[in-house]
């Protein structure tokens, strides 16, 4: 199989991440994390909007209601791209400068999944990740991280996978998609620092 690849758009970023797609607008939308910024392309116009934050933007994820859900430095929003609005959902380690929000993504159960990262030069393993269910409600699920990076789902939604990626592993959930229950966690792999 050849796969061939394309630019959508020629967006500079300080460091571009978190795509997501929202099929019904056929928007893409992605972060510039140093930038402050969550950008979208029109995919069918190419027409490309921005819109700036007041702290690094470190993932995104597509709500149900079609807002998005937008990880800040520690504060979860919902940001409606169509008017404008902000609604602040939750707040994650506001107490702790050294750490800042990191990779998310809403997962098959609904709720907004995101990790924290130690932000600092000389890293230490003071992360987590959380689950931040539709009402704002935060749950820790796991401690001890570096950089709390890497989640994906199988299509079932029946597993779970993540990563910390100065750990550096990969770890495998056994995963409740109606609950969001983790359970059997296995490494799966262990990487070199190069990776």
């Amino acid at each position: 199989m050849t796969l061939s690849f394309s630019i959508v758009a020629d967006v500079a970023c300080g460091v571009g991440e978190s795509p997501v797609y929202d099929e019904a607008t056929r928007q893409l939308y992605f972060v510039d994390i140093p930038g402050c910024l969550v950008h979208a392309v029109d995919l069918p116009t190419g027409q490309r909007r921005s819109w700036t934050f007041e702290s690094a933007v470190g993932s995104l994820g597509l709500a149900a209601s079609g807002r998005l859900v937008v990880a800040l430095r520690d504060r979860v929003i919902l940001f409606d791209p169509r008017s404008g609005e902000r609604q602040q959902l939750c707040t994650i380690e506001a107490d702790r400068p050294e750490t800042r929000l990191n990779d998310g993504r809403v997962g098959p159960d609904g709720a907004f999944w995101v990790g924290t990262m130690d932000d600092r030069p000389q890293k230490a393993p003071i992360a987590s990740l959380y689950r931040v269910d539709p009402s704002g409600r935060v749950e820790r699920k796991v401690e001890g991280l570096i950089v709390s990076n890497g989640l994906a789902w199988t299509a079932d939604g029946m597993t779970m996978f993540h990563t910390d990626s100065r750990g550096p592993w990969i770890d495998r959930w056994r995963f409740d998609p109606a609950t969001g229950a983790m359970s059997d966690r296995h490494r799966i792999a262990t990487l070199d620092d190069a990776t």
